[in-house]
């Protein structure tokens, strides 16, 4: 996490993180996202997760840490669904 600080939080430059489960790379992640809410007002954040447990863990931790400082709506979780899930991506700035 210490590493990956200046390139998340300081710059515009990608940046991959790489390492086992249980080592904090949902906290880089999170890390990105506070840039982006602070640097780019009209950005947008998309977590992509393999399971679907993962991705409900994910939405109900982002939503009670981002839903404080974000609209109603703005931190969605994508279903599949085209019809709702396109309302989605239209108003949400963290898609899970």
């Amino acid at each position: 996490q210490t590493q990956t600080f200046h390139g998340l939080f300081k710059t515009n430059r990608n940046t991959l993180v790489c390492a086992p489960s249980g080592s904090g790379k949902l906290v880089c992640a999170e890390v990105a996202i506070h840039r982006m809410l602070v640097s780019d007002p009209e950005g947008k954040c998309v977590y992509v997760a393999p399971k679907e447990e993962i991705v409900r863990n994910v939405f109900e931790d982002w939503s009670n840490k981002f839903g404080s400082i974000l609209k109603e709506g703005q931190v969605a979780m994508l279903s599949g669904e085209t019809a709702p899930d396109l309302k989605l991506l239209a108003e949400a700035k963290i898609l899970v």
